[in-house]
């Protein structure tokens, strides 16, 4: 049997053709980002879990996270379609205030939106078995407190948590007791927003009224050079451990080298009038490293890094980084284990 999970999108949603866009929303896409987050859930809790997936051809056993999502030789528990009416958010030119240079630009790129009609259909692979309901908890779980799908680093993939009924007591069960604690973090901020900071911030920036008229703002690209600004200007953090931090992007070498971000840095939403809300979230390893060529430089992300992601649920850090006319109204900053607590 199925069951119907009803979504709205506060920011765009991104699951990437073969060609660089998004037509649709591909199942593919969410499962991927679900089996990311259940990974990285399950090892917080350390459980053993794979690297690389398992194989299950020869019978051998297989970890948690490969039971549910299926690896080589078995298929995963559970089935995931995606329906409704989705339409494209607006390419986005964005331009960052206050550098003077023109070229300083970020390309967002369109995503799909929906504000009524669209669902995640799950079901059961298999008789006696309710994967669907852990699916559900999960996908509630991310919906309240992270993204799901593609580029959530830029802003993408924030869904409304309002209109899913779900059992967090469920995924509480399977990741168990946290073990490595102050690992994975999730803050919201609450903004009042005045119409001048809108004009200011966004002066040069493309088409930046209509995201608004989709009910969100594409902030994230400017609070992420504000946050590097501050890894840059904090003397305790060397540079290799802000590229680990935030990515890192070299079109000079051959071959390019480029990492993935550890934090996600979603655009602001609207809650109601005047008042919007953001996400910063993520994961930060013991370990990360950095590729050059076919080798990679191992960098320590351990104290320091902690002490700057502490630092973000704090009014005195963020007084440094907003603008007059957008005053903070709430903070709410967790750690893992508060939020499964």
């Amino acid at each position: 049997m199925s069951e119907t999970i009803q979504i709205k999108t506060l920011t765009p949603l991104w699951t990437g053709d073969i060609d660089g866009k998004c037509s649709r929303i591909k199942e593919t896409g969410i499962i991927g980002s679900l089996r990311w987050w259940y990974e990285a859930l399950m090892r917080a809790g350390e459980h053993d879990v794979c690297e690389g997936g398992c194989n299950n051809e020869d019978g051998k056993e297989t970890c948690l996270v490969c039971k549910l999502f299926g690896c080589t030789g078995q298929k995963k528990t559970f089935g995931l379609r995606v329906s409704g009416e989705f339409k494209s958010s607006e390419f986005i030119i964005y331009h960052y205030p206050g550098r003077g240079c023109r070229d300083s630009k970020w390309w967002l790129n369109e995503g799909l939106l929906s504000k009524s009609n669209s669902k995640f259909e799950l079901w059961n692979n298999f008789p006696n078995d309710d994967s669907k309901e852990l699916i559900k908890s999960l996908i509630g779980f991310l919906s309240e407190n992270a993204g799901i799908g593609a580029r959530t680093q830029f802003g993408y993939g924030i869904i409304d948590s309002n209109i899913i009924d779900y059992d967090l007591s469920l995924l509480k069960r399977w990741v168990g007791e946290i073990k490595h604690t102050e690992s994975i973090f999730f803050l919201k901020i609450r903004f009042e927003i005045s119409e001048r900071t809108m004009n200011k911030i966004f002066r040069d920036t493309r088409d930046w009224k209509v995201c608004r008229s989709n009910g969100y703002l594409p902030t994230s690209p400017y609070f992420r050079y504000l946050l590097r600004k501050s890894l840059r200007d904090d003397e305790d953090i060397t540079k290799e451990q802000r590229h680990v931090l935030f990515g890192f992007l070299n079109l000079r070498s051959s071959p390019v080298i480029a990492t993935n971000s550890y934090l996600k840095i979603s655009h602001m939403y609207e809650l109601e009038n005047s008042v919007w809300e953001m996400r910063i979230y993520g994961q930060i390893p013991e370990e990360g490293y950095i590729k050059y060529g076919d080798n990679k430089r191992t960098i320590n992300l351990s104290e320091n890094v902690h002490d700057w992601i502490e630092k973000l649920g704090r009014d005195d850090f963020w007084d440094n980084i907003t603008t007059n006319g957008m005053n903070i109204v709430n903070f709410d900053f967790k750690w893992l284990e508060e939020v499964l607590e």
